[in-house]
């Protein structure tokens, strides 16, 4: 009798989660030279059963060599599989190294590693500066420009040539009597002149990329770029719209007698309000003594979706308090909430203005320090007092409606020239009526290039003007008024020295 022994069949295991894979583990981008560039493309994959999310990648280490683009799918079916371009370019001689991390939702490895390296490549010679730009030129002017060619190790080195990469707008030259004939042997600390001349030719832009050769080695490049113009005769033009608003609204005694919940309902149409007035702002509603949002978003802005924009409005409007609202306007602008880390870091930006608008039943009778000096920190944060305005939907003693004996807070309106409305009114209509001076067209244009004087011309929709200066030390155009309707403003003027 035979007994004939069989194995169990091998049960086979299958992936159900999402997966993540990538086609290589290490992507080597070779020998790259300061000043070029290498781009790979990594290939990433999802090996599992169920939809892969992937997050967004970031570096580690690099020094800033490595950038990442951007990822053309953040979601993956079963299968799927998308590529991501990364770009190593050195601004110094020398191998670096990298770590490109993948953040997904596979619950095996939710972050994925792959390495990145540069092999080295080194040189003692660079070109100061390490780009030359000619500007602006016309159709019938030559620019010339001069660069050194610097050994700053201790060994001489031989350039045998130079040569232009790229559009041939530029050319290399030498003054025979001064400039010493290729080859060059420069010794260790020593330099050499490179004459670089932009000639007369077709209008539109050029860049080049100059390289200094020993035989077909590069041992240093610099790039070379320039624009030529068909005439002096130049248009510029501006769009009209609601300029920059960064809005901080203090809600003082929020839960108490200060009722936050109109304050709610009026926010959809003020939101749809300020974006009919084509207002790029960012906004945050603070109840904390401390001058920070109550909740994670520090701020919203016009950028984001209106239920985005909600969400945040909900959250910060989740927070209480009893201090002094000119007090968190004070905390608003402090060192520790603008600086580095700070809870308002990015909310204050540099181009825009400041609206400050106070929301509160209570009679501001309190102020640490005085209401000046409660002011003050938030009238330094700009240079000219004109781009900050204190606003306000707030009591109206005189007229019986909130608490207290006197409004510190009309007081910081009035001197900043802002308006403020009762808020024992119709909240959600004084919401609309603040929108329009929230908004504030631009009145000052900076100009590309120096005008000739008397050829500036300005048009406002097509229709000439004469209600405008001319600043020359910050060479731009004022205009004696904002524009109070949406369009352009054109400008046009003749460049100044143009061939210069």
């Amino acid at each position: 009798m035979f007994f004939l022994a069989c194995a169990a069949p091998e049960e086979k295991v299958e992936v159900v989660s999402p997966h993540i894979e990538v086609g290589q583990p290490t992507l080597d981008f070779g020998a790259v030279l300061p000043g070029a560039s290498a781009t790979r493309e990594l290939t990433i994959y999802n090996t599992g059963k169920d939809p892969l999310s992937l997050g967004i990648p970031f570096l580690v280490g690099g020094s800033g060599a490595f950038q990442v683009g951007p990822l053309p799918a953040t979601a993956l079916a079963s299968g799927g599989e998308t590529s991501l371009s990364i770009t190593f370019s050195p601004t110094t001689w020398g191998a670096s190294d990298a770590l490109l991390v993948l953040l997904s939702n596979d619950p095996e490895q939710p972050s994925l590693e792959v390495s990145l390296v540069a092999q080295p490549q080194f040189s003692d010679l660079a070109f100061d500066p390490p780009s030359l730009d000619f500007g602006v030129t016309l159709l019938d002017c030559e620019v010339t420009g001069t660069m050194l060619l610097k050994n700053v190790g201790a060994d001489a080195l031989e350039v045998t040539d130079l040569e232009l990469q790229g559009d041939d707008a530029f050319e290399i030259y030498r003054e025979s009597r001064v400039d010493e004939p290729l080859p060059w042997v420069i010794g260790g600390g020593d330099s050499r002149i490179v004459r670089l001349r932009y000639p007369t030719g077709p209008a539109g832009g050029a860049a080049a990329t100059l390289a200094a050769l020993d035989g077909s080695r590069e041992l240093a490049t610099a790039r070379v770029i320039g624009q030529r113009l068909e005439s002096n005769h130049i248009e510029e033009t501006w769009p009209i719209d609601g300029g920059k608003v960064d809005i901080a609204i203090p809600v003082q005694d929020a839960g108490a007698s200060t009722d936050v919940e109109v304050l709610r309902d009026g926010f959809p149409d003020f939101l749809d309000a300020l974006d009919a007035l084509k207002v790029d702002w960012q906004m945050a509603v603070i109840q904390e003594a401390g001058g920070c949002a109550y909740g994670a978003d520090p701020y919203f802005t016009s950028a984001m979706s209106r239920n985005e924009q909600l969400r945040i409005l909900d959250q910060q409007l989740d927070g209480t308090s009893y201090v002094h609202g000119l007090n968190v306007a004070k905390a608003l602008v402090s060192s520790e909430n603008l600086g580095p880390g700070g809870c308002n870091e990015y909310f204050i930006r540099s181009d825009a203005r400041i609206a400050i608008v106070g929301y509160t039943y209570i009679g501001n009778n309190h102020p640490d320090e005085g209401w000046q000096n409660a002011i003050q920190p938030v009238l330094a944060v700009k240079d000219q007092i004109s781009d900050i305005k204190f606003h306000g939907i707030i009591e109206d003693l005189r007229n019986g409606c909130g608490w207290g004996s006197h409004s510190f807070w009309s007081d910081a309106v009035d001197l900043t020239g802002g308006v403020w409305y009762s808020i024992c009114e119709d909240v959600p209509a004084s919401m609309l009526k603040l929108a329009p001076n929230l908004a504030e067209p631009p009145s000052k244009f900076v100009l590309s290039h120096v005008p000739v004087d008397g050829s500036i011309v300005v048009r406002m929709n097509g229709a000439t003007t004469a209600a405008w200066s001319w600043d020359a030390d910050d060479n731009m155009v004022v205009l004696d008024s904002a524009p109070t309707s949406s369009g352009e403003v054109e400008i046009s003027y003749d460049i100044l020295n143009a061939c210069e």
